[in-house]
């Protein structure tokens, strides 16, 4: 017997011996790195900087107005604070961005909150005085009343059938899908809940095939089927918005929501996907 064979078993009893340290060492390098991903995309040191996070701020804070709006037995005067922060915040996205959809749904949603107040026979004179300077032009923000009938109306669907129909392909047919089709599930998966209604799913589409076996090459799981995949989605999180280490981990969930929405999506619309 060799000396490598007489040693041989040393060494995997050494190895073993080892390997749960290796593995502790390697999650705490993951976590470092998923600590370093989060501080470089978020706000969580700097604050709002480009556009997208100005937007998630300022949705975050009209999303709490809201809520408290929908609530069946509303406290006058709550969210004062939240309301003033909304305005100032505002008038700074103003002030780098222009005007636009987002600051169209802020004054809509401060709005609401005026009329909803102005029936309890409350006013607030300084938020009147911001709606002068920038006042909706759209009923954008606020809340929305829908009803039981309303939901069961529009969701005269057989459920059953609908999601138990659906199923990974591995077989496609040779036919393209069109542009339209794509955008209209795309479409279709922005209604997906997020948190604070930030909406930090993102879609990238290809139907080049080069770029599609590209893409699958980093993919495990679709041999013998990939090649004839006619499009392809990549979802992502966009990190950027999120400003709190407790929102560290958001980016799954709601990436993980808005994922399942445009698999549903693209059933609703005929389409068989591998996942």
């Amino acid at each position: 017997m060799s000396i490598k064979d007489t040693l041989r078993p040393t060494y995997h009893k050494l190895k073993a011996a080892l390997r749960p340290a290796q593995r502790r060492r390697h999650a705490k390098r993951q976590f470092q790195l998923d600590y370093e991903r989060f501080e470089k995309a978020s706000i969580l040191a700097t604050g709002p900087e480009d556009r997208e996070q100005w937007i998630g701020v300022l949705t975050i804070d009209y999303h709490r107005i809201e809520k408290g709006l929908a609530l069946p037995d509303m406290r006058a005067g709550f969210g004062c604070k939240v309301i003033m922060r909304l305005i100032e915040n505002c008038e700074l996205y103003v002030a780098r961005f222009g005007p636009d959809r987002y600051t169209e749904i802020v004054a809509s949603c401060i709005q609401a909150y005026v009329d909803r107040h102005r029936e309890m026979g409350r006013d607030f004179p300084e938020l009147e005085a911001f709606l002068a300077t920038s006042p909706p032009t759209q009923d954008q923000g606020g809340v929305k009343t829908v009803s039981g009938k309303d939901i069961r109306a529009a969701t005269m669907i057989d459920a059953d059938g609908f999601f138990g129909s659906r199923h990974s392909i591995r077989d496609f047919g040779p036919q393209p899908v069109s542009e339209e089709t794509l955008s209209h599930a795309v479409s279709l998966a922005r209604n997906a809940p997020s948190v604070c209604n930030r909406q930090v799913g993102r879609v990238y589409c290809s139907t080049d095939k080069e770029i599609i076996a590209k893409a699958l090459s980093y993919q495990n799981g679709n041999s013998g089927f990939g090649h004839t995949v006619p499009a392809l989605f990549v979802i992502t999180s966009d990190m950027r918005i999120f400003e709190k280490s407790g929102e560290r981990n958001q980016g799954w969930v709601d990436g993980g929501l808005f994922a399942m929405a445009l698999v549903y999506a693209l059933h609703a619309l005929g389409l068989g996907l591998a996942c």
